[in-house]
């Protein structure tokens, strides 16, 4: 088996210690060493920036740096490159420090034999790129592959500094998959990862390889954007892949997406959760404006509120009712709702029971309930709660209040 080859870097003003690196390098058997040297750090810089470098053998007491500052500024300029430190007899405590600070290994100048440099710059290598493998997991989304929301934030801020710097626009897409809990409820979890497989894939297909694209949530996808207005047309094209995609699948679903765009000035500089903020508000106004309208079921006995219900109700939303609890379980067994709104004393059982019943229902059993009541019992709320009501309203109520309390409740459950 040929030798491993590694291209060095050493940084060393001292011509005596550099040539014994040298000499033992020469020696190694386990790798082939291409040794390059610089005196200061400076120059060791500009020959990193250059690239083609594996590994970096750096004294901290340099001509123009000295101490733990010295791995300190290689680490701001050569990140993921892996750091073995020199240290004299005087400076092993420096060298500790320097490993805490992120160096791979330091070596004591004078003690180590040519096996010995080696061996400590091929477990660096090995170490530096296990490291780099688990960093680069925990920043990725298992399912699609692309950036997750930690990795889309470091990103994402790194960009816009550097946009800020530069005065560079930048645009923020926030993307919102319409329908996908129908698509988990009806055709199960396993299809629903099919079509969060497919809209990253069609974002990568659409997107720049500059661009940071990510799965910020279970079905929220965000991208950001080198420029400004020049990206009006992204959006655009992003549709005319889903329906591309629609057209030629053979899926059980059509894929729909929900679209914000908000653009980053650095003349009006903002962080990126606001960005993202903006965006997402914006996405959320498209959708509701998109999908069908909410599916509403109010369950009272009082003939005045479900009148009532009519009047504040109707032009929003489809709205059904139930005097009853029977009633009611008839109608949740044979249609979906986006929201139940239940009384709790109703003739024939309690809410409490009613709760229990559609939540050991599979077609209300994620349903999100607001309970009505004009009673305080806090055992009996405390038990709802626990059974996974959403919210209680207190009778007599403010329509303008309860119709609040709906739109958020919804809002709030369609983005689990």
């Amino acid at each position: 088996m040929a030798a491993q080859q590694i291209r060095a870097l050493l940084i060393e003003d001292n011509p005596g210690d550099a040539k014994l690196i040298q000499l033992a390098l020469s020696e190694a058997r386990a790798a082939f060493f291409e040794l390059e040297t610089a005196t200061k750090l400076s120059d060791g810089l500009d020959r990193l920036a250059a690239g083609g470098i594996d590994v970096l053998l750096l004294d901290l007491s340099l001509p123009d740096s000295h101490g733990l500052e010295t791995f300190e500024r290689v680490a701001a300029e050569a990140p993921d490159l892996p750091v073995v430190v020199l240290s004299g007899l005087s400076d092993e405590q420096i060298g500790a420090r320097a490993v805490n600070a992120g160096a791979q290994d330091y070596l004591v100048k004078g003690r180590a034999d040519g096996e010995t440099v080696a061996r400590a710059i091929l477990y660096a290598i090995e170490r530096h790129e296990l490291k780099q493998e688990l960093r680069r997991l925990a920043l990725i989304d298992e399912l699609t592959g692309l950036n997750n929301r930690r990795g889309f934030m470091a990103l994402g801020e790194a960009a816009m500094r550097s946009a800020h710097r530069t005065g560079t626009m930048m645009s923020l897409l926030f993307l919102d998959v319409n329908e996908m809990k129908r698509i988990n409820d009806s055709l199960g979890h396993q299809e629903g990862d099919r079509a969060l497989v497919d809209v990253a894939r069609i974002l990568r297909q659409t997107f720049r390889e500059s661009d940071i694209v990510a799965r910020v949530g279970g079905d929220e996808f965000c991208a950001l954007l080198w420029g400004g207005a020049q990206n009006e047309g992204t959006v655009a094209r992003l549709r005319t892949k889903i329906e591309e995609f629609n057209g030629s699948s053979s899926r059980p679903y059509r894929l729909s997406l929900s679209v914000g765009a908000h653009t980053y000035d650095p003349a009006d500089p903002c962080t990126l959760d606001a960005l993202i903020e903006e965006a997402d508000r914006l996405m959320y106004r498209e959708k509701m404006g998109q999908e069908r309208r909410p599916r509403l079921l109010v369950v009272d006995d009082d003939p005045s509120l479900r009148r009532l219900a009519g009047v504040i109700f109707a032009d929003s939303y489809d709205l059904s009712v139930a005097s009853t609890g029977a009633e009611a379980s008839a109608i949740v067994s044979k249609e979906r709702f986006d929201l139940i709104l239940l009384d709790m004393r109703l003739p024939d059982m309690p809410g409490t029971d009613i709760v229990r019943h559609m939540r050991a229902d599979p077609s209300s059993s994620r349903t999100p309930i607001i309970i009505m009541t004009g009673y305080h019992d806090a055992s009996t709320e405390l038990e709802t709660l626990k059974l996974g009501v959403e919210d209680f309203v207190r009778k007599p109520f403010d329509p303008e209040i309860l119709v609040t309390r709906v739109e958020n409740t919804i809002a709030r459950t369609r983005r689990r």
